[in-house]
């Protein structure tokens, strides 16, 4: 069941002195925001942002939210969207239920939360958007997939024809916004509207004891001094392969130093600072020829091929069961699973993706698209209540920030799926540097899908040049034709106002 879940969603800043997670003061980042969670902390902050939302009275108006609380059937703190309807102790469900009375209090508006027993159906949506149904003034669906469809049939405004939602604010994902602006028009507002978004960033969890009984360098101290690298990093899981059962041969009997699935690979090279696919100048660009991104490309490619390295989806390894039984140094989920590796019996400790070198200013995160939430506004919502769902949807975030943030982080993430304070520090700070790569949003025409075959079932059987350079045309003639899509859908849009 455990990587069942990883499958389906396939798809930190740390400098100086981390600030303890739970702890009365606060460190400040480099964005001048603090991300301690203590009470007093949240309450500074909300001079920052809740004070300062703007000023509305929208007469007992109806705001209906359409959504889901689960994720592939299961359901955790960091998949909720809404609350049950009522507090209950627990304290995800708890702050999304303050949310809601805090701001139905404040713009004298009445929010229905429209919740769907399971993911909901881009194809309903999309189908009901083009009838015309003003089912709902906003919904939440993912980047890649759900979300994703619902945009290029045209069903959703671009953030900027939403007036009031202020895209420029911490509060929202601005290497998200960067890498998703698409012919002038931006569609996926990611940030801490949702819980979603806390359990989003791709983590390596590592086994504490194997580091201890083959005496390997502390990956903390590493990571607090700025030396946590994917060399030191590949170095250590390579030394940590053992032949426990003798026999000759890599099999799921022995301890491995890395498993990976299908976006480790990216999730290392986004940590290293490279993307596949890049805006430059308002324009996205296949990042395949750039030296340095191909050269990373084929050493990982190198290093996944040697001992002690092994992909889940080979016949003779059985991932889930091995992790559990602590005979593998590295594994790496989204913090959305953390729940699941509560029970196992083994020390494991929580790191960010590691630098490509030390020189490298910050630790960047991840953030599988499967699992950010987004909210969209659907173009059958128009006049005066699209002018307040914009004002509604930043003020959510607003408080998901400054409210729904320290919750997760201190009940959810540091305290209850952790084991050390080391950890949560470092999960306390992840989000701080998040990012996501457009090519697995957008799909490239089916070329993504070989990127990623690159390391798996094609593990070692091309070279990254020689297979860019036979999709090249076909990728770049797919960008031209995606921007002029995204450009029509906005005149038209104009148009019709």
């Amino acid at each position: 069941m455990k990587r069942s879940i990883a499958i389906f969603l396939l798809a930190a800043m740390l400098t100086g002195t981390f600030a303890a997670c739970g702890s009365t003061t606060a460190e400040t980042d480099a964005a001048g925001e603090t991300s301690a969670i203590a009470e007093t902390v949240a309450e500074t902050e909300e001079t920052t942002f809740l004070e300062n939302l703007p000023d509305a009275d929208y007469a007992g108006a109806t705001f209906r939210v359409h959504g889901a609380n689960s994720l592939n059937g299961h359901e955790y703190a960091t998949t909720l969207q809404f609350s049950c309807g009522e507090t209950t102790g627990e304290p995800a469900n708890d702050i999304l239920f303050e949310r809601t009375a805090y701001l139905e209090n404040l713009y004298n508006v009445k929010f229905v939360e429209i919740i769907e027993p399971g993911n909901i159906d881009p194809n309903k949506v999309i189908a009901n958007i083009q009838a015309g149904d003003a089912a709902c003034e906003m919904f939440y669906s993912d980047i890649a997939w759900q979300g994703y469809n619902i945009v290029i049939k045209g069903g959703v405004y671009p953030v900027d024809m939403v007036e009031g939602i202020r895209i420029d604010k911490p509060y929202w994902a601005s290497e998200i916004t960067d890498a998703l602006t698409i012919g002038g028009s931006f569609y996926f507002p990611a940030g801490p509207i949702s819980p979603r978004y806390y359990g989003s960033a791709y983590i390596l969890m590592f086994n504490r004891e194997i580091v201890e009984d083959m005496n390997l360098e502390d990956p903390y101290i590493m990571v607090e001094e700025g030396t946590w690298t994917i060399d030191k990093m590949m170095d250590m899981a390579l030394q940590s392969y053992i032949d426990l059962d003798g026999n000759g041969k890599l099999d799921k009997n022995d301890q491995m130093g890395l498993g990976y699935e299908v976006l480790t690979p990216e999730s290392f090279l986004m940590g290293c600072g490279y993307h596949y696919v890049e805006n430059v100048d308002g324009s996205l660009q296949c990042m395949l020829e750039d030296e340095n991104l191909i050269n990373r490309i084929q050493w990982l490619r190198d290093q996944m091929m040697k001992e002690g390295v092994f992909w889940e989806g080979l016949p003779e390894f059985d991932y889930d069961p091995m992790l559990e039984a602590g005979r593998m140094l590295f594994g790496n989920p989204c913090t959305f699973v953390l729940p699941v590796f509560r029970e196992y019996d083994y020390d494991f400790g929580i790191l960010p993706m590691p630098k490509e070198n030390e020189q490298q200013e910050n630790y960047i995160s991840y953030a599988q698209p499967w699992v950010v939430s987004v909210p969209y506004v659907p173009v059958t919502n128009t006049g005066d209540t699209l002018a307040m769902s914009g004002v509604l949807i930043d003020a959510m975030a607003a408080y998901g920030y400054e409210k729904v943030r320290p919750v997760i982080y201190d009940d959810v993430i540091c305290l209850k799926n952790t084991r050390d304070e080391a950890s949560a520090k470092i999960v306390d700070m992840i989000f701080d540097t998040i990012t996501i790569d457009a090519a697995v949003c957008v799909g490239l025409d089916g070329f993504y899908s070989e990127l990623q075959q690159f390391f798996c079932h094609k593990l070692g059987q091309q070279e990254i040049t020689s297979l860019y350079a036979s999709h090249k045309e076909r990728v770049e003639t797919f960008f031209v034709k995606l921007e002029d899509q995204f450009r029509e859908m906005r005149a038209d849009l104009e148009g019709s106002r």
